[in-house]
């Protein structure tokens, strides 16, 4: 009889989701205790590397493995840090610029310019996120190839890039309407639904002879 219940697809279905609670409530406060600038590439990372296992059907005791990819893994990650944040920062001062410049003399240069500039944020968005995919999945690359191909990767996935996007205009709604719900289980849902959709297609070009990262490997 409990065999029976734990091989049903409901119990599987709840399994499922209280693994996807468990990784996104880590992936936060692994985010807070890194504070930010410092901790979110390592807590993405090992989001990803996370779902990458659920959807390989591994099992592996979450908060002890996770505890050990951080150490594993946070020295390269700080790196790809320091790169978005200083690159991300230089181009929303930028924004910013362009958009009180529109303010006080809304010229064709200045709305060009900033609207060129709010792609880009746009744009490095995806591929910081994206970048946290290609540290799984090309364990081979150094940073300076995980950085190149972030970006060059997304132009195979433009509809999974567009699917990204619209998830992260709904994280800004639920900070205002339903900010709860970011703190259990939004995060992890997201880099599932966009993992699900990219899977074959990153797994298909890994090189030859290359592994990608998982949680059960040390």
């Amino acid at each position: 009889m409990f065999e029976k219940i734990y091989n049903s697809a409901i119990f599987g279905l709840f399994e499922k989701l209280y693994k996807l609670i468990v990784l996104n409530m880590l992936f936060v406060l692994t985010f807070i205790i890194g504070l930010g600038i410092f901790g979110y590439m390592i807590s993405l990372i090992i989001l990803v590397l996370g779902i990458k296992s659920l959807i390989d059907d591994k099992e592996y005791s979450i908060v002890k493995t996770w505890i050990i990819k951080v150490k594993q893994h946070y020295v390269k990650a700080l790196k790809l840090s320091l790169f978005f944040t200083i690159i991300g920062g230089l181009m929303t001062f930028n924004t910013i610029f362009f958009y009180l410049a529109i303010e006080e003399n809304p010229t064709v240069i200045y709305q060009t310019a900033y609207y060129i500039f709010l792609i880009v944020d746009v744009f490095l968005i995806l591929g910081t996120i994206n970048a946290a995919f290609v540290f799984v999945y090309f364990p081979n690359l150094d940073i300076k190839k995980i950085l190149k191909y972030s970006f060059k990767l997304l132009q195979i996935i433009p509809l999974q890039g567009l699917l990204l996007l619209t998830a992260l205009g709904l994280t800004v709604l639920w900070i205002y309407v339903f900010p709860i719900i970011l703190v259990f289980i939004w995060f992890s849902t997201v880099i599932y639904v966009f993992a699900l959709s990219i899977n074959k297609k990153y797994s298909a070009i890994v090189a030859d002879g290359v592994k990608s990262l998982s949680m059960i490997e040390y």
